[in-house]
């Protein structure tokens, strides 16, 4: 009888542990870690993609610091996610930098000078906070200065400008750098004191909860 007791109660609290492992609070939590973009924006992904969209500023000392981190996860990323950049516009001085970011692409250089150009600002000391700077550093990586100019007065580049402008205030976001989840949630580094590998965490865990 006590052995058949003993049996009950173990079959018991595996079924109650079996109980409270499915029940389990989740890590994160809407309102603290992340919150909801509302309403939630359109994203450029096919069905079964999940889009992430950074916002930044190269002249942003968190997104500077940041980016190590970012750049690790963007080599082991979940297969299904692809991942864009978008130059924030929260003041008017960081036009600028959108522009080159936008000249950059469009010249196809984005990825070698990306990096250089976060370099150039923190490590440098040099703001690139004038267009003559601008063209300075575009010819150091193999830019034509006349080209450079074609294309930062374009019409591309105006178009660009005012579309992420547009989109970045629909993501409502105070701050960079900011995370967008497939255009419904919304990532601070402020709202993870900082903590890259959480906040790393925390982005997969907004993937795959998107990936269901």
């Amino acid at each position: 009888m006590k052995s058949f007791i003993a049996v009950l109660t173990i079959t018991v609290f595996s079924i109650l542990g079996m109980g409270f492992s499915v029940a389990a609070e989740p890590e994160f939590h809407e309102g603290f870690e992340y919150t909801k973009v509302i309403p939630p924006q359109p994203t450029q992904v096919e069905k079964g993609q999940v889009e992430v969209v950074e916002l930044f500023w190269y002249g942003c000392p968190s997104c500077f610091r940041f980016e190590p981190s970012l750049n690790k996860w963007l080599k082991s990323k979940p297969k299904n996610v692809k991942f864009l950049r978008i130059p924030a516009q929260l003041n008017p001085s960081w036009t600028l930098h959108a522009k080159a970011f936008y000249v950059a692409q469009l010249l196809k250089v984005g990825d070698k000078i990306h990096a250089p150009f976060f370099d150039e600002i923190h490590k440098n000391n040099n703001s690139l906070n004038s267009k003559a700077k601008l063209i300075q550093f575009f010819k150091k990586h193999g830019v034509n200065e006349k080209k450079f100019n074609e294309t930062f007065d374009s019409f591309s580049v105006q178009t660009r400008i005012k579309q992420s402008k547009a989109l970045v205030d629909k993501y409502g976001i105070n701050g960079v750098p900011t995370l967008i989840i497939n255009g419904k949630y919304r990532v601070s580094t402020s709202n993870m004191d900082s903590n890259d590998a959480k906040l790393i965490k925390l982005i997969n865990y907004l993937v795959k909860l998107e990936s269901k």
